[in-house]
């Protein structure tokens, strides 16, 4: 095909079930030609009889094409009109996963008049009656639903809202939050995303009328549309614990950043080394920068002979008097750390920090994950934290246990939280005093 590249944006659908089409005809034939080739050598009787029920059911499951690293990566607050129904590639973290529902996908009617059984395809999860019966001869608009019937497929179906990750500095606006968008997961790529992970998705860019979605019910939001993306693939990136599409948590690095590893590696003081490249800008302070590496790189998980697990991610507290760069520490940590995240203590609640609940389209509680959560395997850097009031006790779990306990709206779980915490204070009245200790 003549710029496939193109062609297979414009008309992701198309290509994508041709590709489903040539790996089921793949196989099919494989296993065709293995059991010809068999039949008349010596094989075990368990393989012949696998091979022969094979041939005679052709029982193969469904072959859903799944496309990775799809490039270029579209910054989410550039979708627009003109990529309705493209192929596209987004990279954000999960702030809310939904429940996982049953979607049905192509529904079973039968006949009142003359009790012939057929389909029809929900395309879009539109309910559609038949208009008349499949029967030429029968002039029947009677139907029956069959739930259960074989001919009727249902799917496991979820959704997701996913976070823009601002990468460059340069890129954030003034007076703007970080936009948002729904995805929607079926079949076997439900249950793979959990509050908190930074993933690539791979998907249809497709739109939703306002009234459909529960977001209105005026006239004027039946032409009013919302974007959502009907997700194709999903792939983690880095410390992210996605295996939907790999096995392995992937890093990439470019050849440029061997050598310089290489490079690193053949100095005789690396840590000293490490310790001048954080923050560069900030002169001196050795001893708090290198406390801060250590708090970024962490340590071992272990086991005491009680099977008590003992966390491997220390927590760090800067104190000091104000205007010596404690936040530009901090914020450097945040960029460096894979998954970092910085929050000032004066201006965070309780429910930014852990988690939240709030209400999908359906009435149903769907968790909003807060910062700790978005910091799973990372840092979470907290400026001001002497200004924080009662939100430093929704600390005190994360922090120990690593771990978040919820119990509202009649949910009640437990989400993980290996996170290193990173904070900066100023001492009471403003001027460190020596002469007492940090508590004091």
């Amino acid at each position: 095909v003549p710029n496939f590249e193109k062609e297979f944006v414009v008309k992701p659908e198309f290509y994508l079930n041709c590709f489903s089409m040539a790996m089921h005809y793949y196989i099919l034939k494989k296993f065709t030609d293995l059991y010809e080739r068999f039949r008349y050598e010596k094989m075990s009787s368990s393989t012949m009889q696998s091979l022969a029920s094979f041939e005679t059911t052709n029982e193969i499951p469904t072959i859903k094409a799944r496309l990775l690293n799809f490039h270029p990566i579209t910054k989410i607050k550039n979708l627009k009109a003109h990529m309705y129904e493209k192929f596209i590639s987004v990279v954000g973290t999960v702030t809310r996963v939904s429940n996982s529902k049953p979607f049905v996908k192509r529904l079973a009617f039968e006949c009142k008049k003359c009790a012939s059984n057929f389909q029809m395809a929900l395309i879009e999860g539109k309910y559609r009656y038949p208009t008349r019966c499949a029967n030429k001869a029968c002039n029947s608009k009677a139907f029956i639903a069959l739930n259960n019937s074989i001919m009727t497929k249902v799917v496991e179906w979820q959704t997701m809202k996913l976070q823009e990750v601002i990468m460059d500095p340069k890129d954030v606006e003034s007076g703007r939050i970080p936009r948002t968008i729904e995805c929607e997961l079926c079949e076997d790529l439900t249950g793979v995303c959990m509050p908190g992970d930074l993933v690539t998705v791979n998907g249809i860019l497709k739109a939703l009328t306002l009234e459909s979605a529960g977001i209105g019910r005026s006239n004027k939001e039946k032409c009013t549309f919302v974007f959502y993306i009907s997700v194709i693939s999903i792939q983690g990136n880095a410390s992210s614990e996605v295996e939907t599409t790999k096995n392995v948590k992937d890093m990439e690095f470019t050849l440029n950043d061997l050598e310089s590893f290489k490079v690193i590696k053949s100095e005789k003081n690396v840590f000293k080394t490490i310790v001048h490249s954080l923050c560069p800008s900030i002169f001196g302070h050795e001893l708090v920068k290198a406390g801060l590496l250590l708090g970024l790189f962490g340590g071992s998980r272990r086991l005491h002979n009680t099977e008590v697990a003992v966390r491997s991610d220390p927590h760090v507290m800067v104190v000091g008097d104000p205007g010596l760069g404690k936040s530009q520490l901090l914020r450097a940590c945040a960029n460096v750390s894979p998954r970092g995240v910085y929050v000032c203590g004066n201006s965070t609640t309780a429910a930014g920090l852990t988690v939240s609940l709030s209400k999908d389209s359906g009435d149903d509680f769907a968790l909003e994950a807060g910062a700790l959560i978005c910091a799973h395997n990372g840092c979470c850097c907290i400026d001001e934290f002497d200004k924080m009031g009662p939100q430093q006790q929704t600390l005190l779990e994360a922090m120990e246990q690593q771990c978040i306990s919820i119990a509202k709206g009649g949910i009640v779980c437990s989400l993980p939280c290996k996170t290193t915490v990173l904070a900066a204070a100023n001492p009471c009245g403003g001027h460190y005093d020596k002469s007492k200790t940090v508590a004091e």
